[in-house]
Parts: C-alpha cells; sequence; structure tokens
C-alpha cells in the first residue's frame, strides 16, 4: 500500500428480500482486512475533531447510545430555540454511483 501498487477488488452485489428488498454489497476479505487497518490509523486522528454529539461508527458510540441519548426520532422537536437536528439520507445517492466491475447477483 505504501508503494502505492494497492488494487481494491471487486464488490460482490446480491439482492436480498427480508425483511425487506435491498441491495447488499460487500467487498472481498483481502480489502476488509486493508479497510480495518486504515481505520485503526485514522480513526484516532479524525476523532478528535468530532463532536461529542456525533454517535455514527465510533466506538463507545452508535445507534442505541444516540437514541438512549436523545429518544426515538418521532420524539425530535426539530424547530427548538437552541437545538438544530440534520436528518439525512444518502440512500438514493448511494444506490446512484456506479460500481466499477461489480457482480450483481441474485439471492432468492
Amino acid at each position: 500500500m505504501l508503494a502505492g501498487s494497492y488494487c481494491p477488488g471487486r464488490f460482490i452485489t446480491i439482492l436480498v428480500h427480508d425483511p425487506k428488498r435491498r441491495m447488499v454489497s460487500a467487498a472481498p476479505f483481502r480489502d476488509r482486512v486493508v479497510h480495518h487497518a486504515l481505520c485503526d490509523v485514522v480513526q484516532p486522528i479524525f476523532e478528535r475533531g468530532f463532536i461529542d454529539n456525533s454517535y455514527a461508527n465510533r466506538k463507545g458510540k452508535g445507534t442505541h447510545k444516540a437514541i438512549k441519548a436523545y429518544g426515538p426520532i418521532d420524539h425530535f422537536e426539530l424547530e427548538t430555540v437552541n437545538h438544530k437536528v440534520l436528518i439525512l439520507s444518502f440512500l438514493l445517492y448511494l444506490f446512484s454511483i456506479p460500481l466499477r466491475g461489480a457482480a450483481i447477483l441474485e439471492n432468492r
């Protein structure tokens, strides 16, 4: 990787139907090992810049702690004087990105 010769493998994408129809993609095992190694290096660097109320993909945080801290999403009061909540959905955007060479299989 340091020499610049690393090239990621092809993702496998399957269509699953449980509990609803959706596409799921997985990187090859070798790439997952690289992902984890990179995260171990860069996570502490980025962690210093995150605000305490950021919960996604952080050690010791996550969805369950966010819900404990703020309650279910339907209980948010989005229009308050002192608080602003940003809710984003990247689902449609992510599926609009073409995956070069992705193998698409249907799992029935």
